[in-house]
């Protein structure tokens, strides 16, 4: 469901403004000892990499495990849900979204060994982006679907891992399109696709709520990732797309690569991970660039099923061609 929106809203950028054929220097992959390898044949909605397994929700809204070293996926929770959006994991659980229908989707809980999945939340409005501490998780609301539009009353939650606690930290968001978490705050943004406001940019907020910060106005923001004291973010303005940096406690924000809208990052290693939108490549790219802004490197353009991308110290993984793969970082 978050690629989804995410992808239908940055059709809906693509003006004359934006589609400026950019060149950049783009390098090809460098040699690595992990091999290309298929993981597992199976059509991945989202994954999300634990140790040495990958657990995968799978088109048929299933759960599964896989060893990252490739296998047989194991099923460890059948018909979870019509459709299975974010999963994230922790050293116990694993945490998903689900669409419930058109308009509302519900979040559940899953041993990491499988089981009957717990309903934590429901009946919410568009859930599409969830993160998780050692107590809580976070999640994003795009708001009340009316047809193709979306009102402008997007939130972000928390609760206790039980179910318990239910908090709204912020509402009245117009289209929230990326978060991330650290020890103390939860970083949002806003995309202004809500109808009745076009509020766009990069927000914080404390885990505990209060006052919003911005960090960036001005810029349709679709994804976030955090590293050290940096927050990292892909939007769109009318400059076209790009993915930037900001210092957590504000500044002057700094371009790190034009062409790119990412719907998501993973920092490490100094190097931005993400799958997005790429005017070079002409489609949906998994690419990799310098936290600095060098060595922008496209990993592969396949047919990507998934918003999803994971790594390990050698490897990124990824879905295309009902497939879930491994390629050299």
């Amino acid at each position: 469901m978050r690629v989804f929106t995410v992808l239908t809203a940055a059709v809906v950028l693509v003006s004359p403004a934006f589609a400026v054929v950019r060149h950049r220097a783009t390098l090809p992959p460098r040699p690595s000892p992990c091999a290309n390898a298929t993981i597992a044949p199976v059509t991945v909605s989202w994954f999300a990499l634990a140790d040495d397994t990958i657990y995968v929700a799978d088109s048929n809204g299933g759960l599964l495990k896989v060893p990252k070293s490739g296998g047989t996926p194991m099923p460890i929770a059948s018909n979870a849900g019509i459709q299975i959006g974010v999963v994230v994991v922790d050293a116990a659980s694993i945490y998903f979204v689900t669409a419930d229908n058109a308009t509302t989707g519900s979040i559940y809980s899953l041993p990491r060994s499988g089981g009957t999945p717990k309903l934590l939340a429901t009946n919410l409005p568009a859930p599409v982006d969830l993160r998780v501490d050692t107590t809580s998780i976070y999640w994003l609301n795009l708001g009340t679907v009316m047809g193709e539009d979306v009102a402008a009353d997007g939130s972000v939650e928390r609760m206790l891992k039980d179910g318990t606690g239910r908090q709204k930290l912020v509402g009245s968001l117009s289209a929230p399109g990326g978060l991330d978490i650290d020890a103390t705050d939860v970083y949002f943004s806003e995309t202004g696709f809500g109808i009745g406001s076009m509020a766009m940019g990069l927000r914080r907020i404390s885990k505990s709520g209060g006052a919003v910060t911005k960090l960036v106005d001005d810029s349709a923001i679709f994804s976030i990732a955090l590293s050290g004291s940096d927050v990292f973010y892909s939007g769109a303005d009318t400059n076209g797309f790009s993915i930037a940096r900001i210092a957590k406690a504000g500044g002057m924000p700094q371009q790190v690569l034009d062409g790119v809208l990412a719907i998501t990052m993973v920092v490490r290693d100094s190097r931005i991970y993400s799958v997005g939108l790429d005017i070079d490549s002409f489609g949906l790219a998994v690419s990799s660039v310098t936290t600095s802004g060098t060595e922008h490197r496209v990993i592969t353009t396949e047919n990507l099923d998934s918003g999803a991308i994971a790594l390990d110290d050698c490897a990124v993984y990824y879905a295309a061609n009902s497939s879930l793969l491994r390629t050299p970082r």
